[in-house]
């Protein structure tokens, strides 16, 4: 058990394997990112789904635990996403439930400009498609400098094929989870439909490829020490 870490620093750090790799496949790829990129995607976003199952169990904060499963199918729904991530918040007789959606692109880093950079011809479409499931739905970018998510209503707002940290807001991976932790990312009623925490989990698993289902567990704690603090 690792403690004295912060969630956001722990996932964070697990995408470094991701990182290399994209480093190590960069002169390969330059160039022809959308002809030989989708194999890559499938892997890295492997990558980034087994650094989470690892990453969250080990992690010891007080009166706090957690359970990571994860599930894929074949292939994703033409309106759906790469991915989608479902947690379940239980807490003094509450549990609440709230998932969001992303794509995964594989971008580069662009160290002149110091701005990370993605172009992909259904990049808009794939936009749509998710806000018209959810507005909480993301990009991420794999980069040689970690994984960037960018919002998928600020890339709606840009109208272009292309995501552009000049032109777009991002932040990192670990921040996004972060934020799905204090529930200020998530939604509960993913296409307009909720009846209970298992329906919310079924609706993702038809609009994604990839579900990453993270069950939290969070028992009374008489710690002085801010939530804030732990994730």
């Amino acid at each position: 058990m690792r403690r004295n870490i912060k969630i956001s620093d722990a996932i964070d750090a697990s995408t470094e394997v991701i990182s290399k790799r994209v480093i190590s496949v960069q002169p390969q790829i330059e160039g022809k990112e959308e002809q030989i990129s989708g194999g890559l995607q499938s892997e890295l976003t492997n990558h980034l789904i087994d650094g989470i199952k690892k990453t969250l169990p080990g992690i010891s904060l007080p009166n706090v635990s957690f359970r990571v499963e994860s599930f894929t199918k074949s292939q994703e729904k033409q309106v759906g996403a790469d991915l989608g991530f479902v947690i379940k918040i239980k807490k003094n007789g509450q549990e609440i439930s709230k998932a969001f959606l992303a794509q995964a692109k594989i971008g580069k880093y662009r160290k002149l400009k110091k701005s990370y950079y993605a172009y992909n011809k259904d990049i808009l479409i794939q936009a749509n498609n998710m806000l018209n499931l959810t507005s909480d739905s993301f990009f991420l970018l794999y980069t040689e400098k970690g994984v960037k998510c960018f919002s998928a209503l600020q890339i709606q707002l840009n109208n272009k094929n292309s995501i552009n940290s000049i032109e777009i807001p991002y932040n990192s991976f670990g921040w996004l989870i972060k934020e799905f932790f204090g529930c200020f990312v998530g939604d509960n009623h993913i296409g307009g439909i909720y009846r209970d925490p298992s329906s919310l989990l079924s609706i993702v698993q038809e609009n994604a490829k990839n579900v990453v289902e993270i069950t939290v567990e969070i028992e009374p704690n008489d710690s002085d020490e801010s939530i804030e603090n732990l994730i």
